[in-house]
């Protein structure tokens, strides 16, 4: 971006850091830029730029323009999508900043933009906004490992082919799915139980996210703060 350039996005909030009296730095996951992160000066006394206040998992619709030393400000902004009911319920609230850790862990700065990821991230919060949500956060979840070429199969399993789900576990580093029987006869390698099927009710797809959340930090090396979180919610 240079000069008086304006970039318009369409960017999920997923960090604001207070700077002063009024201005915000904001971390965005946008549609066309990746994640960036922009000064919003008077973010928290200008209605007129800011329309709709400045809402964390809020899906905006910005401009982006740059500051004389190379960063960028953001100029303003309007709420498209707001997911406000997400911080009403605390385990909605924790899966919703889970999803926030996973963006901001996977994806540098000015990366090459992901539409795929960035569709299924605003599908997650808006099935969090309605209810749970946990089943969107596994398809989100799965298309963020393929992104980084981490493919998860899980349609079948990887070593006898069968289609039997019951006991299954996901192979570390590899990222094979082995059903019960097969899984132990390969006992000793790096695995975690998987159900496969979010629809076996809330208790497996909690699992299944939190068996993801390991995954995700074997291969990666990231620490997600939120993933002891949600495993503390399997265990209570």
């Amino acid at each position: 971006m240079k000069g008086h350039e304006i970039q318009t996005c369409e960017a999920l909030l997923i960090k604001k850091t207070p700077i002063g009296e009024s201005d915000i730095l904001a971390t965005l996951f946008t549609r066309e830029s990746g994640k960036i992160k922009a000064i919003a000066k008077g973010a928290t006394s200008s209605r007129k730029r800011f329309g709709g206040g400045f809402e964390l998992f809020a899906v905006l619709k910005i401009e982006i323009g740059a500051t004389r030393s190379g960063g960028k400000i953001l100029q303003n902004s309007v709420v498209s999508s707001s997911f406000r009911r997400v911080a009403e319920n605390m385990g909605v609230f924790l899966k919703a900043n889970c999803l926030i850790d996973f963006i901001d862990a996977a994806f540098p700065e000015e990366q090459i933009p992901n539409e795929t990821v960035f569709n299924e991230a605003v599908k997650a919060l808006s099935a969090m906004n309605a209810g749970d949500g946990i089943c969107a956060m596994f398809g989100f979840q799965t298309a963020v490992l393929e992104s980084l070429g981490y493919s998860v199969d899980l349609s079948r399993c990887g070593e006898c082919g069968g289609q039997t789900f019951e006991n299954g576990h996901l192979i570390f580093p590899s990222g094979v799915f082995l059903c019960g029987s097969c899984a132990r006869k390969s006992e000793g390698k790096p695995a975690r139980k998987i159900s496969r099927t979010v629809e076996a009710g809330r208790g497996a797809a909690l699992r299944d996210v939190n068996c993801l959340n390991a995954f995700f930090q074997y291969q990666t090396g990231a620490v997600l703060k939120s993933a002891k979180v949600l495993e503390n919610m399997l265990s209570g």
